[in-house]
């Protein structure tokens, strides 16, 4: 779930000139706005009356209907306007709805798309995220490529954009993967065809049927052929709104109608958007906030740390760090008494994406047990000697060490997008290098022995592989990335299983019976006629210990309680 917080710094970005946070010229009619009281979140009105107590660990603006709010247990649910809650708080992400549906993702899940009732109506299993519908699409990324969805969860336009936005007046912007370092954006309809090349370093969506794009250098204004109506002349610019738009020049901010002239010059240290067709929100050179006309003249001073856009006739303003309200003449309608407002969501036309959180065990224990049977473990087994071990790791053979009866590689390996292969370590019966005695011939004198005589005079040893040395134990780690990090427990249970069906072993919890496996850490022994498992996890890495029964049941019982 995406968040807008109203501090000091981020209220700017949002509500200032951010090309992801707005509604349109016409913003929705909003009656309720998310507060925060202490450490929870409820809503109020324009009259400053609370309307749902603060109960929330964090609450959203309404849409439809529906506002998001996030459990004191973390999980997200959607209440009324009464504050009654319509979808319980099962949810891990949830973003808002719009057209009628909401994305959602559960635990372990895919994304999916409920209606108002809380009725999933469909999943996109194989997506990384899944966006809000705008004019009947919504964005998803599959396989790292964006493309778009319609109200049934099938693809309309398929997967093939590195990023791409919502859909606005018929286009949507896609972004383009020229090098490396650079990337290009342009627009597409919703078949999907090109309409406008990608020749941006920036784009944004239509407002006013005119989109802010960049050439790198300057911000200017494009139509919806492509052309130029507004060429790239400014430092940076927001999207129009009442056939205004805050432009910048140097360090300062003004306002252009739609033809690029002037209609207040560049005199602020920051202007808001002109969602308000009379009043601007906008930042003197002290950093005081306040409000002008669209000829710059003020019409409340500057006198706030913070405000907002007016929703109406009402905006929030930041004072001796509490949040009020304020009328469109200046007046307090409210004092300052609320610890934080959020209205960023109210002013937001962006994707508001939800990431999957599908964790596929299987794929995990597919990849660990890739080369496993009845029999053997990583392609080894009791018959494998160090010669076997070398033929199949040649890498092992720079590792080996005289007086060592094991010797270990580190190949840091990704396996898949779950997990990376962080070490293997082979055991074997005796020491892998042979210590051979060496003698070198000399003439010795001794009256005893008849004079002078041969003799051989120790000098050190030589090694040699003692590639014959049977293979005993092998241990083998690793490390979970991406969605599989903090699942250690979910990832060695599927393993667990994996072992019990492909290497036909049993659970044997001899010696740990009272042994109890958390998310954090635990244990599982496992064995069969030819070899025994202890699979130990912590919560980001999985520990297989694998000995084969060439040893007795007790020696593995006695190395792995000391791991």
């Amino acid at each position: 779930m995406k968040h807008f917080f109203l501090f000091l710094f981020s209220i700017s970005g949002v509500l200032f000139h951010s090309c992801n946070f707005n509604q349109g010229s016409s913003l929705p009619e909003v009656k309720l706005i998310p507060y925060k009281a202490g450490a929870k979140w409820g809503y109020i009105d324009f009259k400053g009356a609370i309307i749902i107590n603060p109960q929330f660990n964090y609450a959203e603006p309404f849409y439809e209907g529906l506002a998001e709010f996030t459990s004191p247990e973390g999980k997200v649910g959607f209440v009324n306007e009464e504050g009654q809650y319509i979808i319980n708080p099962i949810y891990v992400h949830a973003s808002r709805f719009s057209e009628g549906l909401a994305p959602v993702v559960g635990e372990n899940e895919a994304p999916k798309y409920i209606d108002a009732k809380g009725e999933v109506k469909f999943s996109v299993a194989n997506a990384e995220y899944a966006s809000i519908f705008h004019e009947g699409l919504a964005a998803v990324r599959i396989n790292d490529k964006w493309g778009y969805i319609d109200k049934t969860g099938q693809i309309k336009i398929n997967p093939q954009f590195d990023d791409a936005g919502p859909f606005k007046d018929g286009l949507a912007r896609f972004t383009k993967k020229v090098n490396e370092n650079e990337y290009l954006q342009g627009y597409i309809n919703q078949k999907g065809d090109i309409i406008i090349q990608p020749i941006f370093k920036d784009a944004n969506e239509f407002f006013d049927g005119l989109a802010r794009v960049s050439d790198g250098k300057n911000y200017g204004f494009i139509s919806k052929e492509g052309k130029y109506i507004i060429n790239p002349q400014f430092a940076y610019a927001s999207d129009f709104h009442n056939g205004r738009a805050a432009f910048k020049q140097g360090n300062s901010w003004g306002y252009i109608d739609k033809n690029g002239k002037y209609i207040v010059n560049p005199m602020f240290s920051n202007a808001g958007q002109a969602y308000n067709s009379t009043l601007f929100l906008v930042q003197n050179t002290d950093g005081k906030y306040g409000y002008v006309d669209d000829e710059g003249r003020y019409v409340i001073n500057a006198q706030f740390e913070q405000a907002t856009p007016f929703l109406g006739t009402y905006a929030f303003f930041y004072s001796g760090e509490k949040w009020g309200i304020v009328d469109a003449k200046g007046k307090y309608a409210v004092n300052p008494q609320f610890d934080d407002v959020n209205i960023g969501g109210v002013f937001n036309y962006s994707n508001n994406s939800v990431e999957s959180e599908y964790f596929d065990v299987a794929v995990i224990s597919s990849k660990v047990l890739e080369n496993a049977s009845l029999n053997s473990f990583y392609s080894l087994s009791a018959k494998s000697t160090l010669n076997d071990v070398i033929a199949a790791h040649p890498e092992v053979n720079s590792r080996l060490a005289a007086y060592r009866s094991a010797v270990s590689i580190y190949p840091r390996t990704v396996l898949n997008k779950y997990c990376s292969l962080n070490y293997v370590q082979f055991g074997f019966r005796d020491q892998v290098k042979e210590n051979i005695p060496q003698y070198q011939s000399v003439q010795r004198y001794d009256p005893y022995k008849g004079g002078y005589y041969t003799a051989q005079n120790f000098v050190g040893y030589s090694y040699q592989l003692n590639y014959s040395t049977p293979l005993t134990f092998i241990d083998y780690s690793i490390d979970l990335i991406g969605k599989g990090s903090g699942k250690a427990l979910s990832a060695t249970k599927g393993i667990v299983e994996g072992m019990k069906t492909q290497m036909n072993l049993n659970l044997d919890q001899e010696g740990y019976e009272d042994r109890v496996n958390t998310e954090e850490r635990g244990v599982f022994l496992l064995s069969n006629t030819f070899l025994s498992s202890l699979v130990n996890y912590d919560k980001d890495n999985i520990h297989i210990h694998t000995q084969f029964k060439s040893e007795s049941q007790e020696a593995m019982m006695d190395t792995t309680k000391q791991m």
